[in-house]
């Protein structure tokens, strides 16, 4: 997979922890467990906002799209919430600390009560932001952190429902 200068940067600086096994789902998956794929036989068969039997389970689980807002404006993943790591689309590094006590504020209605068993699928463009970003949170004890293999590029490919990026 060829990256570009910035995103290799990322990856030397970022990931240097190899003890930390991330676990993966494809794209598929996370879209069937967040309720937005009708479960058939069929893969392509993709449940509509109209389909009762299509129950959006977005409560259930938490979507993080690490993607700059700049990249989001191509679409996002419905319900998905925007946590831009490790940068914003510059070349000013977001300080893991502090990506992590905004995703808290974000996440929990009373930061005092975090509810690190919830389940978090942390997405980008291509994987590799989003695998770090899930390197921070389970360095950070959370214990229910899935990577979505391949990002949205993925999500693109298997034509899986988007929503418009509203900021």
């Amino acid at each position: 997979m060829k990256y570009s200068s910035k995103e290799e940067k990322e990856v030397e600086s970022l990931s240097n922890n190899n003890s930390i096994t991330v676990p993966e789902l494809s794209v598929i998956e996370v879209a069937k467990a967040l309720g937005l794929v009708v479960e058939s036989n069929n893969d392509d068969d993709k449940g509509d906002d109209d389909d009762d039997s299509n129950n959006n389970n977005l409560s259930n689980y938490v979507y993080i799209d690490c993607r700059s807002e700049e990249e989001q404006a191509t679409g996002i993943v419905p319900g998905s919430r925007n946590m831009p790591y490790p940068h914003n689309g510059d070349d000013e590094m977001i300080d893991p600390e502090e990506w992590l006590e905004d995703l808290v504020y974000e996440l929990f209605d009373d930061p005092t009560v975090e509810d690190k068993d919830m389940p978090i699928f942390v997405g980008c463009k291509k994987g590799q932001r989003s695998l770090m970003a899930c390197e921070v949170l389970i360095q950070a004890g959370y214990t229910n952190v899935t990577n979505v293999q391949g990002g949205m590029l993925a999500w693109y490919r298997a034509d899986l429902p988007m929503a418009p990026f509203t900021g």
